[in-house]
């Protein structure tokens, strides 16, 4: 629970952060749209926040949530959360 928590927190922080960013929709499917609405946003960041921790094997483990470039390390950890922060809007 308190990963969850801890999680949740995190990603409004890099979301309020990354608030100046351009709020343009796009048609094309990215990797960080893990649901795959054509948009990245909140539902996105929460998705991820609910991976967070998680580990290959783990049982909130999700793979599309392991998206930090050049970091498929088999862990959904901060550098997952800010790749996606840093598309938010996109």
């Amino acid at each position: 629970m308190r990963n969850k928590i801890v999680a949740i927190l995190l990603v409004s922080v890099f979301v309020l952060g990354m608030a100046s960013l351009s709020m343009t929709k796009s048609l094309a499917t990215s990797k960080y749209d893990l649901d795959g609405n054509g948009k990245i946003d909140m539902e996105d960041m929460y998705m991820c926040a609910l991976a967070f921790g998680s580990y290959t094997g783990h049982t909130r483990y999700d793979i599309k949530c392991d998206v930090a470039p050049d970091a498929l390390d088999g862990n959904v950890n901060m550098l997952d959360i800010y790749a996606i922060a840093a598309h938010f809007g996109e």
